[in-house]
């Protein structure tokens, strides 16, 4: 991996938003894209998917929510 390559594309993608040529959502999907890219090769961290990180967190809740219920009754 190109390290300069790659930071070289979060520099022109920040530029790109902050000269309006890029929407902000557009600009928040691609600067994600690129770390979650570097973070995985430059430090072999896998991504996460948000959704099964979002139903992760829905079970942990209901977990503990159920728990407390049975100490109430």
């Amino acid at each position: 991996m190109n390290e300069m390559l790659e930071f070289t594309k979060v520099r022109e993608l920040t530029n790109d938003y902050s000269q309006q040529k890029i929407s902000k959502e557009d600009y928040r999907r691609l600067r994600k894209q690129l770390l979650e890219k570097i973070d995985q090769e430059m430090n072999g961290i896998k991504v996460i998917d948000d959704s099964s990180e979002q139903n992760f967190v829905e079970k942990f809740k209901s977990y503990f929510k159920s728990s407390d219920e049975e100490k109430i009754s």
